[in-house]
C-alpha cells in the first residue's frame, strides 16, 4: 500500500512540474556536455561537424547575466523562457550573416557563441537586444579564422 501511494504521489507531483520551455528549433546536430567547475554546474551545447570558412570567421558572443532562484547558478525555468526569446531574436538578427555554433550556461552567466560574415553586426546584435528593463547583456567580437574557439571546445567535449 506504502509502495503503490509513493508512486502515485510521485506521478502527480511529475505532472504538476512545467513543461520546459522549447527552445527555438537550431540548424545541424547537437551535443550536450555536463560536468563541474569550480563546484557549479557547467553546460555546453555545441553544433557537431561545423567547418569555420570565410566569410564567417568572427567569432561573435553573447553573454547574459541572469539572476536565478537555483542555488547552484544554473538558468530556472523564467530564465529558460527568456533564452529562447533572446535566441530567437539573435537568429532573426543574424540570420543571413551568422552560425550559432555553442551554448553555455555556468554560474549565473548563459553564453551564445556564433561565427558570423562581420564584426560591424556586434551593433546591430546590440541594439536587436535592448530592453526595458535593460538587460546584463554584454557582446563581443573576435576574429577567428583559425577556428580556435571552436576546435578547442570540441577536443573537451570528445
Amino acid at each position: 500500500m506504502r509502495v503503490l501511494l509513493l508512486t502515485v504521489l510521485v506521478a502527480v507531483l511529475a505532472a504538476c512540474q512545467p513543461a520546459a520551455p522549447a527552445m527555438p528549433a537550431r540548424d545541424g546536430s547537437w551535443v550536450r556536455a555536463e560536468g563541474l567547475r569550480e563546484i557549479k554546474p557547467i553546460v555546453w551545447q555545441l553544433r557537431e561537424n561545423y567547418t569555420v570558412a570565410p566569410p564567417r570567421t568572427q567569432l561573435l558572443v553573447v553573454s547574459w547575466h541572469f539572476n536565478t532562484q537555483r542555488d547552484n547558478g544554473q538558468p530556472d525555468f523564467d530564465n529558460e523562457k527568456d533564452f529562447a526569446k533572446v535566441e530567437a531574436e539573435l537568429s532573426a538578427t543574424l540570420r543571413e550573416h551568422g552560425t550559432l555554433v555553442a551554448v553555455l550556461d555556468f554560474n549565473t552567466q548563459h553564453d551564445w557563441y556564433w561565427y558570423v560574415d562581420d564584426a560591424a553586426l556586434k551593433t546591430r546584435v546590440e541594439e536587436s537586444l535592448k530592453s526595458t528593463p535593460p538587460r546584463d547583456i554584454a557582446v563581443s567580437v573576435e576574429d577567428d579564422a583559425k577556428a580556435e574557439f571552436y576546435g578547442s571546445l570540441k577536443k573537451r567535449m570528445y
